[in-house]
């Protein structure tokens, strides 16, 4: 067990043995120096205070989720009494296999006995069994299943859905083939498909992999097919067995899914180091369009470092009307960042697709930081066909070139872009780069002047969140005044404190988030200082943060946050 878990349970068990905690003073009801039974009870009390039921039952299950962390199973106990029946019983089903793992296997035999939910305590008194050496209570569990009449439809699905779930802790195959012959007899189609599926993921979940596609195999509607096969490779990729997840994949029939999942086991393998197997796991890829974006997907990855050179050469074998371009484009990227520009410069002679090109065009000529350069990659942004993606390469290189400290060619750059919006755009990013309070002016003026209502709402919004970027605080607070659309304000307002507390300026960004009108986007923001606080070692003043919040989900998921690292002090 961590020092962690054991920290957090001997403080939480501090909290039941002094249920007084809850009380204190009103103004500040946790004196300094913080003491974490007090700041939890806080959370609780708060917790218990919050209006809507699915909320309040988040934030309980993440205070049980920290007290079965700790071991705290009487706290966990009286949590869940706070839940739904159904979400209660989920709870009490884990406190009991939880009660078992660390030796109270009385205690967990009483709770499992109490549910009132056949299934859930099925599955408790077989993780007890398991987890204790029991035989005796997975016989037990297995009488409950076979107490269920066999001979209706749903008596006969209910009876292989018992059996599943008590397969799924003891890895019992013989008990998945006798719930799947079950439901062969069930004739009502969809009860048996999602049935199926279900069961195919207990077996994925026991490590029964093969036996899971088997029974996969067996459903009849598609969706719930592909479904159950997306269960079972996401399983067998958290069990690391790769290839196993291959062969899962061959047994697909719907090739778009199959070549899907075959990305999601690449991407896996190269995270693993097993880079020739992922480049066979791309040839494998049986659609063009898919493989150029599995290999697209790879050639992002920091992994791909490793592998650079051949998967180069795989990506120059593709055809280029399928978007390998892309992925060479990444590749040259990252031979530039390595210092490898003839590298990159040959992989751009290659290239067909504009935007690509543009893409490394434009990073040779941050490197070199001359207008020569940046030229060509204006010209290459130019023969982009595509307004959108035209429009945006336009702006980057302009932004790119005052990041070069090349202002007066950015700002001819932005000029020249035909697209009201997209010169703004570039208007804005050559604002946060420079800092060039002329350069915002020219923005809102434009804005002004092309845009109105909601969509001038938008412009102002973006160009005082740009103006933020660039450190004038002031500047933005003053655009923020004509902003008439309530939410582009508010998203401002958050944009604005997210910049400060990465700063970790939280006075000031405790101040900008007051003076919101809107009360949601204020709370919900002060419970985000509240926990940037915390993390940067500060929980006092965190904890006083948090008590100025008054929607009590948000206080409560703020407390929570302070709880966390003091328990972890």
């Amino acid at each position: 067990m961590s020092m962690y878990v054991t920290r957090v349970g001997a403080l939480i068990g501090l909290l039941f043995l002094a249920p007084g905690a809850l009380a204190g003073d009103t103004a500040r009801p946790c004196p300094a120096p913080l003491d974490t039974a007090c700041v939890l009870a806080q959370a609780i009390e708060t917790t218990r205070t919050i209006p809507q039921e699915q909320s309040r039952g988040h934030e309980l299950n993440a205070l049980i989720d920290l007290a079965l962390a700790g071991a705290q199973f009487d706290m966990a106990i009286d949590l869940a009494g706070d839940l739904q029946r159904d979400d209660a019983e989920r709870v009490l089903s884990r406190i009991a296999i939880g009660m078992a793992a660390t030796g109270q296997e009385a205690r967990a035999l009483e709770v499992a006995s109490g549910l009132t939910d056949s299934l859930l305590r099925a599955s408790a008194l077989a993780g007890i069994g398991v987890r204790t050496g029991s035989a005796g209570h997975v016989e037990d569990a297995l009488a409950i299943a076979r107490d269920i009449s066999a001979w209706g439809a749903e008596t006969r699905t209910d009876r292989a859905l018992h059996l599943a779930a008590i397969g799924a802790e003891t890895a019992d195959a013989a008990l998945f083939d006798e719930a799947i012959g079950l439901l062969g007899r069930a004739r009502v189609r969809g009860l048996r498909d999602g049935a199926l599926e279900w069961v195919a993921g207990r077996q994925a979940k026991a490590g029964l992999f093969a036996d899971a596609a088997t029974t996969a195999q067996l459903i009849g509607a598609a969706n719930s097919r592909v479904q159950a096969f997306r269960g079972i490779v996401g399983r067998q990729i958290d069990a690391g067995a790769l290839d196993g997840a291959l062969l899962t994949c061959a047994q697909i029939d719907d090739p778009a899914e199959a070549d899907s999942q075959r990305e999601r086991v690449a991407l896996a393998q190269v995270a693993g180091g097993e880079t020739r197997a992922a480049l066979e796991t791309l040839r494998a890829v049986q659609t063009e369009a898919a493989r150029a974006r599995a290999l697209r997907a790879i050639a992002s990855l920091e992994a791909a470092d490793d592998f650079a050179a051949a998967l180069t050469e795989f990506a120059l074998a593709q055809p280029a009307s399928t978007g390998r371009d892309g992925a060479l484009a990444d590749l040259a990227a990252r031979a530039l960042a390595q210092g490898h520009s003839t590298q990159a410069v040959a992989l751009l002679e290659v290239m067909v697709d504009p935007a690509a090109r543009a893409q490394i065009r434009r990073a040779l000529a941050v490197r070199a930081a001359d207008e020569a350069a940046f030229a060509a990659a204006w010209a290459d942004a130019r023969a982009i066909e595509s307004p959108f993606a035209g429009g945006e390469a336009l702006g980057d290189v302009a932004i790119d070139a005052a990041r070069a400290g090349l202002e007066a060619l950015a700002l001819d750059f932005a000029e020249q872009i035909e697209g009201p919006s997209w010169r703004l755009r570039a208007l804005r990013g050559i604002g946060a780069v420079t800092a060039r309070r002329d350069v915002f002016d020219a923005a809102l003026t434009l804005a002004r002047e092309v845009q109105s209502g909601h969509f001038l709402s938008v412009e102002l919004r973006d160009i005082a969140i740009a103006q933020a970027q660039a450190g004038l605080f002031a500047d933005a607070l003053n655009t923020r005044l004509e902003i008439a659309n309530q939410p582009d304000r508010a998203i401002l307002d958050t944009a604005m404190v997210g910049l400060l507390i990465n700063q970790q300026d939280f006075s000031q960004a405790v101040a900008i988030i007051r003076a919101s009108t809107d009360s949601f986007t204020r709370d919900q923001q002060l419970s985000a200082i509240v926990d940037a606080q915390s993390r940067a070692g500060a929980p006092e003043a965190a904890f006083d943060t948090a008590l100025t919040i008054a929607t009590p989900y948000f206080r409560a998921t703020a407390l929570r946050a302070v709880v966390a690292v003091l328990a972890d002090e």
